[in-house]
């Protein structure tokens, strides 16, 4: 392994411990943030998809992106069904629980065995490559339904700038 597939491995665990960390508390669901984190990452992701094999992707390593990404998607879609919704100080709130990060593991797992399984088709760096890709489409799946769950529940998102306050003080204060 080189240096900067270690580093790129332990950015990766960080990553994703702050995300699964971030899944279980109690958090305003504000727009902006919804949507910056993945598309920051799938920025990233296509960036470095774009540097696999000088760009010129084998229809095999397509076709390992192609179920990467949907089951990042589905994964994420059905973890966002999953994270309790709920109206705190007139605005949406977002709270995941076990359930949700369980749902994590199965799509760490998943995402595993892909990449096992393109690796072994002779196509893992391209699995390798999209892993933030992946990470930012099934952060965007899950805050897209979370936020069609509360749009459906009438509640408004919380205003740019809201942070996440004790749950002993109310936004008023």
């Amino acid at each position: 392994m080189s240096v900067t597939e270690v580093l790129n491995a332990v950015l990766v665990l960080a990553l994703v411990g702050f995300v699964l960390y971030r899944q279980t508390i109690a958090r305003p669901v504000v727009v902006r943030r919804q949507l910056v984190l993945p598309v920051v990452l799938g920025v990233i992701g296509i960036v470095a998809i774009s540097h696999v094999d000088n760009g010129k992707l084998s229809a095999t390593a397509g076709e390992y992106l192609g179920i990467d990404l949907m089951a990042s998607l589905v994964l994420g879609a059905v973890r966002g069904c999953f994270v309790r919704v709920y109206s705190r100080d007139g605005v949406l709130w977002r709270q995941g629980g076990i359930v949700t990060v369980a749902l994590w593991v199965v799509s760490i797992g998943v995402r595993a065995l892909v990449a096992i399984l393109a690796s072994n088709a002779g196509v893992g760096g391209i699995s390798n490559a999209a892993l933030e890709l992946t990470l930012g489409v099934t952060l965007l799946a899950q805050n897209a339904v979370i936020m069609l769950r509360g749009s459906r529940l009438g509640i408004p998102f919380a205003p740019d700038g809201t942070r996440r306050r004790s749950r002993y003080r109310s936004y008023s204060e």
